[in-house]
């Protein structure tokens, strides 16, 4: 692997050899700064280069901030913000320190970052040496098991939505999102995935919330079912003998979310844009709750998320204040002409860019605005 090593260069020289050597003993090609010599572009440019050229970054955070750039950001700062939503980032943090305002912003920004970083303090050079080796060897070892796919992810994303003749669902309208993780491996045993923990952590957090962000995805007032479809565990609510809500898990760690949408009472059935974000957003955070519980060492490095409406054929798209303007009013409905899933391009996140809630939130809003695009495209 190529990787990237992020931080001051002044006064840090010692950390920065520190994590050189252990990049190099374990057989990796430490990209630096300081090896770029001279260039035609400027620094800047060519340690954001570096980062996305690199395969993973390691970040190394002490006291000082260092210069703005343009931006008013840091290099280190910019270099940082570039990699976490595209590479494994790895974060140092040297302990016991008293940090300049600017940088201590920095610190704080990283500090609440959600799960799925590696992120560990040092005392000294040999320390992050040490630490350096095992966080390495450990990203090593996830890329051994199992190189990423990403066209295999996006296939598996797709797949696992259901099929027209799938009848989870009889009359509702509802919001589709599967994720496929990977690499490709087993993430759950077979004798974990119908276990009462697993199913009651679940259920707790799909009715409660408390964990995964913004709000419970199911109905508080339904009970919860569980079972087992073929290898894979589901949590579901059912209404008048209709299924309601279902979270399906499968031994890879891939995730099926079908939540029900509440449509407007009376006038023209319409899907309103705010309540599609607000659902969604649920669901994008319930998952990336889900994978940081079921997969803590973080064998899964990237995700592909696949995003449909179903039952919703002779519904309109609209926002809220555009449905007030006009209830009744046909003009500016696409009627749901395609029930194609949306993905992004490219359909691949990395995993830690996913567990951002801002990235997640960034990854919501362009879901949103490829189903509207969708949604009101007109049919000749």
């Amino acid at each position: 692997m190529n990787i990237f090593i992020s931080s001051l260069i002044s006064g840090f020289e010692e950390n920065r050899i520190a994590v050189k050597r252990a990049i190099s003993i374990l057989g990796h090609k430490p990209i630096m700064a300081e090896d770029f010599g001279a260039r035609s572009d400027s620094p800047q440019v060519t340690c954001l280069r570096g980062v996305r050229e690199a395969d993973a970054v390691i970040l190394i955070l002490g006291s000082r901030y260092g210069t703005p750039q343009q931006k008013g950001l840091s290099a280190t700062h910019e270099e940082v913000l570039e990699a976490r939503t595209t590479k494994p980032l790895i974060i140092f943090l040297e302990a016991n320190i008293h940090p300049e305002p600017e940088q201590e912003n920095l610190l704080n920004e990283v500090s609440t970052w959600e799960k799925g970083l590696f992120r560990e303090e040092f005392s000294s050079a040999e320390d992050l040496f040490e630490k350096c080796l095992k966080a390495i060897s450990q990203l090593q070892l996830a890329h051994a098991q199992s190189p990423v796919d990403p066209e295999g992810l996006k296939k598996r994303a797709i797949t696992n939505l259901p099929k027209e003749n799938q009848n989870y669902f009889l009359s509702s309208v509802r919001l589709q999102i599967s994720i496929a993780a990977g690499p490709d491996t087993t993430i759950i045993r077979p004798a974990q995935m119908g276990s009462k923990a697993l199913i009651d952590i679940m259920s707790q957090e799909a009715l409660f919330g408390n964990n995964s962000g913004i709000g419970p995805i199911f109905d508080r007032q339904s009970g919860v079912n569980d079972s087992l479809d073929s290898d894979s565990l589901c949590i579901s609510q059912s209404q008048n003998r209709d299924v309601h809500n279902l979270v399906k898990l499968s031994p890879s760690g891939d995730i099926l979310l079908i939540l029900c949408m509440p449509m407007q009472s009376g006038g023209l059935p319409v899907i309103l844009e705010e309540t599609e974000h607000e659902i969604l957003l649920k669901g994008f955070d319930y998952a990336s709750w889900l994978l940081a519980e079921i997969d803590k060492t973080q064998r899964l490095t990237h995700v592909v998320p696949a995003v449909s409406i179903a039952g919703a054929s002779s519904a309109g798209w609209r926002t809220i204040a555009e449905h007030q303007a006009s209830p009744n009013s046909m003009q500016s409905f696409g009627m749901g002409q395609s029930k194609e899933p949306v993905l992004l391009s490219p359909a691949h996140i990395v995993r830690q860019s996913f567990a951002l809630s801002s990235d997640r939130n960034t990854y919501v809003e362009d879901f949103v605005a490829l189903l509207r695009r969708m949604w009101k495209e007109q049919r000749y």
